[in-house]
């Protein structure tokens, strides 16, 4: 699945979390964050940093992956 940008990026990890019955609490105990910033990543109120992003992934079982874009033509 390709991101192209953080809403979906936090829909993606809503959905794992639920798909992995955790609650909001229980993944921010895992990365060190407060249930409030899960909740607001979540519903787009705040925008990770890569850090942060990675962690989240890292804890939610996802990996990213970053390649080049391939160029297009003039």
């Amino acid at each position: 699945m390709f991101i192209h940008n953080t809403k979906q990026f936090a829909n993606l990890a809503r959905r794992r979390r639920l798909a992995l019955g955790l609650t909001q609490t229980q993944l921010a105990e895992a990365i060190g964050r407060s249930q409030t910033w899960i909740s607001e990543l979540e519903s787009g109120r705040t925008v990770p940093l890569l850090d942060s992003a990675l962690l989240v992934a890292g804890a939610l079982e996802l990996e990213i992956d970053v390649a080049e874009s391939p160029r297009v033509a003039p």
